[in-house]
């Protein structure tokens, strides 16, 4: 099933939408203890035009009980979760050297990959979140398989590779009263954002035991003219 069979799928069943409520989930990967620090590669949105056109659309939403919107400051691409950075309890974390070697890696391999164009355009559900989809003739996608094969870097299967979706997250849920909520977004979901120009990969450190995760960004990688 490729990406768009997929979305039309999540989108088909929101009359049965059973949402993740935040405080409950943040990232059920097994590695992922609260405790430690993890990494990820993203691409953050840097538009003030494109995150005010996603805090409108929040905005409008915001009036209904179970939605949490995220701030602007937020809005990004997640491209690949790599795992939490070892605290030596665990031998399947990164270490500090590994991180290095996958950084040297990447910028070997990613200034080969020329800077492109996502279109943004319509709103859709995952239990955990609403987002808007994501355009691109499988760039992003491709971006994510490239870091995939990368030596020592972890895939979890749930969400690399053929179960990779590339979309901007816009908020999650507090409770489950969610049915008008997913009415509205019906009136407005065919939403055109405009198009993000990829150019640049943050590696981040993820805080996320806060409600809406907190990035700090550690390495900046430049794709290729």
């Amino acid at each position: 099933m490729n990406n768009e069979q997929k979305l039309k799928e999540f989108w088909e069943n929101r009359n049965n939408f059973k949402p993740l409520i935040a405080k409950s989930r943040a990232w059920s990967l097994d590695s992922f203890a609260k405790d430690k620090r993890r990494v990820g590669l993203i691409y953050k949105i840097k538009d003030p035009l494109f995150t005010d056109k996603l805090t409108k659309i929040n905005d409008k939403l915001s009036i209904f009980d179970c939605y949490n919107p995220f701030p602007k400051e937020y809005f990004h691409v997640t491209i690949k979760i790599l795992g939490a950075i070892s605290n030596e309890e665990d031998p399947s974390d990164y270490t500090l050297n590994e991180i290095d070697d996958i950084l040297l890696n990447l910028k070997t391999k990613l200034t080969w990959i020329k800077n492109f164009k996502a279109n943004v355009k319509m709103l859709n559900l995952f239990p955990s979140v609403l987002f808007a989809q994501i355009e691109d003739d499988g760039n992003l996608e491709e971006l994510n398989r490239i870091i995939c094969e990368t030596n020592n870097i972890v895939t979890y299967p749930e969400r690399d590779l053929e179960n990779y979706i590339p979309h901007i997250a816009l908020g999650n849920f507090k409770n489950d009263n969610v049915g008008d909520f997913v009415k509205a977004v019906k009136k407005i979901r065919n939403m055109n954002f405009g198009s993000i120009n990829v150019d640049l990969i943050n590696l981040v450190k993820v805080d996320i035991t806060t409600p809406v995760p907190e990035f700090e960004t550690l390495e900046k990688i430049k794709l290729g003219e």
